[in-house]
């Protein structure tokens, strides 16, 4: 028992249940990309060469997912990142935007303005140069304005084109 602020008053200690705040996990092998994933919520690099990956393991399962002969592996570029404990990869190309989340705007850009407007573009469907390489949806023109026809796209949990973001599994020896 300890003193009081009150005169003649005794406070006695009560067991205080432990605060859980979050933790982060440091793995036993930094190098160890699957182990890095575990232990973060986020995090990504971009762009990394396919034959530079430091990790062997990666780089053969990196090949493989996205079909990249050795002799190509010099001139093919990845974005990595940590989702949900996992490791994802991006393959980085012209035809995607691994960097960028997916727009959900549904207001024409005036670059889809000005395509529409002619009308030789009627029914005409927006190439991703006109609306945003990132855009969820495909536009169309119709009467002059560009319109929403489709949803092309599907968020993961971070708001990541999921088609183009592909999970790497950890190789069975490294799982703990």
């Amino acid at each position: 028992m300890v003193p009081s602020a009150e005169p003649g008053k005794r406070v006695t200690k009560t067991a205080i249940p432990p605060v859980s705040l979050p933790t982060k996990v440091l793995p036993d092998n930094p190098e160890d990309p699957w182990q890095q994933c575990a232990s973060v919520i986020v995090s990504g690099s971009y762009p990394e060469k396919v034959s530079e990956i430091e990790n062997a393991e990666l780089r053969r399962r990196v090949q493989i997912t996205f079909m990249i002969q050795d002799e190509a592996a010099e001139n093919s570029f990845i974005a990595e990142r940590c989702m949900n404990g996992k490791l994802y990869i991006c393959l980085i190309n012209g035809m995607n935007n691994c960097a960028e989340k997916l727009d959900f705007t549904t207001e024409p850009n005036e670059s889809m303005r000005n395509y529409c407007s002619s009308e030789e573009m009627e029914g005409a469907i927006l190439s991703p140069v006109i609306t945003g390489i990132n855009s969820a949806y495909e536009w169309r023109c119709h009467e002059g304005t560009a319109m929403i026809t489709d949803q092309i796209a599907e968020p993961d949990t971070d708001g990541y084109d999921k088609s183009i973001w592909h999970e790497i599994p950890q190789p069975i020896e490294n799982m703990n």
